[in-house]
Protein backbone atom coordinates (compact mmCIF):
# COMPACT_ATOMS: atom_id res chain seq x y z
CA UNK A 1 0.00 0.00 0.00
CA UNK A 2 2.55 2.37 0.82
CA UNK A 3 4.69 1.67 -2.43
CA UNK A 4 1.44 2.67 -4.72
CA UNK A 5 0.93 5.77 -2.62
CA UNK A 6 4.71 6.77 -3.76
CA UNK A 7 3.97 5.79 -7.30
CA UNK A 8 0.86 7.75 -7.53
CA UNK A 9 2.96 10.80 -5.55
CA UNK A 10 5.63 10.79 -8.16
CA UNK A 11 2.96 10.29 -11.05
CA UNK A 12 1.15 13.75 -9.94
CA UNK A 13 4.44 15.57 -9.34
CA UNK A 14 5.31 14.43 -13.14
CA UNK A 15 2.48 15.18 -14.46
CA UNK A 16 2.65 18.55 -12.90
CA UNK A 17 6.10 19.39 -13.55
CA UNK A 18 5.55 18.39 -17.08
CA UNK A 19 2.69 20.74 -17.46
CA UNK A 20 4.77 23.50 -15.91
CA UNK A 21 7.53 22.97 -17.72
CA UNK A 22 5.31 23.24 -20.91
CA UNK A 23 3.68 26.17 -19.76
CA UNK A 24 7.11 27.64 -19.08
CA UNK A 25 8.19 27.39 -22.19
CA UNK A 26 4.98 28.95 -23.84
CA UNK A 27 5.74 31.84 -21.47
CA UNK A 28 9.40 32.31 -22.87
CA UNK A 29 8.30 32.04 -26.30
CA UNK A 30 5.78 34.72 -25.92
CA UNK A 31 2.56 34.53 -27.68
CA UNK A 32 2.30 34.22 -31.48
CA UNK A 33 1.18 37.50 -32.50
CA UNK A 34 -1.44 36.98 -35.07
CA UNK A 35 -0.27 38.50 -38.71
CA UNK A 36 -2.99 41.48 -40.11
CA UNK A 37 -3.51 41.30 -43.49
CA UNK A 38 -6.33 43.59 -43.69
CA UNK A 39 -3.80 46.57 -44.37
CA UNK A 40 -1.17 44.29 -46.23
CA UNK A 41 1.27 46.23 -48.24
CA UNK A 42 2.67 44.64 -51.68
CA UNK A 43 6.86 45.30 -51.73
CA UNK A 44 8.13 44.83 -55.61
CA UNK A 45 11.32 43.88 -57.00
CA UNK A 46 12.16 42.97 -60.77
CA UNK A 47 10.02 40.19 -62.16
CA UNK A 48 8.57 39.23 -58.14
CA UNK A 49 6.36 41.37 -55.37
CA UNK A 50 5.55 39.79 -52.23
CA UNK A 51 2.64 40.86 -49.91
CA UNK A 52 3.18 41.59 -46.59
CA UNK A 53 1.36 42.09 -43.06
CA UNK A 54 0.89 46.05 -41.58
CA UNK A 55 3.54 46.05 -39.46
CA UNK A 56 6.44 44.62 -41.46
CA UNK A 57 9.12 46.49 -43.38
CA UNK A 58 10.24 46.14 -46.73
CA UNK A 59 12.99 47.73 -48.37
CA UNK A 60 15.16 46.94 -51.56
CA UNK A 61 19.21 46.62 -52.05
CA UNK A 62 18.78 48.06 -55.76
CA UNK A 63 15.31 47.84 -56.73
CA UNK A 64 15.40 44.66 -58.43
CA UNK A 65 14.91 42.68 -54.78
CA UNK A 66 12.32 43.05 -52.07
CA UNK A 67 13.57 42.53 -48.73
CA UNK A 68 10.64 42.01 -45.98
CA UNK A 69 11.24 42.15 -42.29
CA UNK A 70 8.58 42.12 -38.95
CA UNK A 71 11.41 44.40 -37.20
CA UNK A 72 12.76 47.85 -38.45
CA UNK A 73 16.03 47.61 -40.62
CA UNK A 74 18.21 50.81 -40.21
CA UNK A 75 21.03 50.78 -42.85
CA UNK A 76 23.70 50.19 -39.70
CA UNK A 77 21.94 46.89 -39.48
CA UNK A 78 21.53 45.96 -42.89
CA UNK A 79 25.31 46.90 -43.28
CA UNK A 80 26.82 44.75 -40.67
CA UNK A 81 28.87 41.84 -41.48
CA UNK A 82 27.40 39.42 -39.34
CA UNK A 83 23.50 40.26 -38.11
CA UNK A 84 21.52 39.08 -35.42
CA UNK A 85 17.79 39.26 -35.43
CA UNK A 86 15.69 40.78 -32.52
CA UNK A 87 14.08 37.70 -30.63
CA UNK A 88 11.07 37.01 -32.84
CA UNK A 89 12.44 38.81 -35.49
CA UNK A 90 11.80 37.48 -39.24
CA UNK A 91 13.71 38.65 -42.13
CA UNK A 92 12.83 37.80 -45.59
CA UNK A 93 15.31 38.42 -49.11
CA UNK A 94 13.58 37.14 -51.84
CA UNK A 95 15.24 37.70 -55.72
CA UNK A 96 15.23 36.86 -59.11
CA UNK A 97 18.41 35.64 -61.16
CA UNK A 98 16.03 36.01 -64.54
CA UNK A 99 16.01 33.49 -66.97
CA UNK A 100 18.92 31.28 -66.49
CA UNK A 101 20.19 29.36 -69.54
CA UNK A 102 20.04 25.19 -68.75
CA UNK A 103 24.14 24.19 -68.70
CA UNK A 104 23.85 20.64 -68.22
CA UNK A 105 23.65 20.46 -64.20
CA UNK A 106 20.40 19.46 -63.03
CA UNK A 107 17.82 21.91 -63.23
CA UNK A 108 16.74 24.24 -60.57
CA UNK A 109 13.24 22.68 -59.08
CA UNK A 110 9.71 24.22 -60.32
CA UNK A 111 8.43 25.70 -56.97
CA UNK A 112 6.55 23.57 -54.84
CA UNK A 113 2.54 24.40 -54.33
CA UNK A 114 3.18 25.77 -50.68
CA UNK A 115 7.28 26.87 -50.13
CA UNK A 116 8.81 25.25 -46.57
CA UNK A 117 11.52 25.78 -44.15
CA UNK A 118 13.69 22.63 -45.10
CA UNK A 119 16.09 22.00 -41.96
CA UNK A 120 18.48 20.77 -44.42
CA UNK A 121 18.82 23.38 -46.45
CA UNK A 122 19.40 25.44 -42.92
CA UNK A 123 22.93 27.43 -42.47
CA UNK A 124 24.73 30.25 -42.26
CA UNK A 125 24.59 32.14 -45.54
CA UNK A 126 27.19 34.73 -46.18
CA UNK A 127 26.66 36.28 -49.54
CA UNK A 128 24.86 39.19 -48.77
CA UNK A 129 22.94 37.82 -46.19
CA UNK A 130 25.35 37.17 -43.32
CA UNK A 131 22.69 35.12 -41.21
CA UNK A 132 21.34 31.87 -40.37
CA UNK A 133 18.71 31.21 -41.98
CA UNK A 134 17.08 28.65 -44.78
CA UNK A 135 18.14 29.07 -48.26
CA UNK A 136 14.96 28.32 -50.99
CA UNK A 137 15.39 28.14 -55.09
CA UNK A 138 13.23 27.34 -57.43
CA UNK A 139 12.01 28.62 -60.90
CA UNK A 140 8.67 30.01 -61.70
CA UNK A 141 7.20 31.56 -64.67
CA UNK A 142 10.68 30.73 -66.35
CA UNK A 143 12.52 32.89 -63.66
CA UNK A 144 15.12 30.75 -61.43
CA UNK A 145 14.07 32.98 -57.63
CA UNK A 146 15.72 32.68 -54.21
CA UNK A 147 14.20 33.27 -51.14
CA UNK A 148 16.40 33.21 -48.26
CA UNK A 149 14.61 33.33 -44.44
CA UNK A 150 15.91 34.12 -41.01
CA UNK A 151 14.33 33.84 -38.07
CA UNK A 152 15.11 35.33 -34.03
CA UNK A 153 15.40 32.23 -31.79
CA UNK A 154 11.59 32.87 -31.12
CA UNK A 155 10.51 33.54 -33.53
CA UNK A 156 7.05 31.73 -35.35
CA UNK A 157 8.26 30.12 -38.40
CA UNK A 158 4.16 29.68 -39.56
CA UNK A 159 4.78 33.65 -40.02
CA UNK A 160 7.32 33.91 -42.16
CA UNK A 161 5.74 30.79 -44.08
CA UNK A 162 2.32 33.46 -44.46
CA UNK A 163 4.58 35.47 -45.73
CA UNK A 164 6.75 33.64 -48.16
CA UNK A 165 4.15 31.54 -49.86
CA UNK A 166 2.43 35.02 -50.15
CA UNK A 167 5.31 36.11 -52.98
CA UNK A 168 4.55 36.37 -56.28
CA UNK A 169 6.36 35.65 -59.62
CA UNK A 170 5.76 37.32 -62.77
Amino acid sequence: MLLVSIFRGLAVAAVALSSLHAAWGALARGPSQPLDWRAARVAKGTGIEMLYPAGWNATSNDGRDVIVASFPISKRWFASERKSLPARGIYIWAFSYGRLPHLGGPPFPPRPARLELDRKKFGYYECGFNLDGYDLVFRDHGLVVQVMVALGPQADSRAALAVINRLRVA
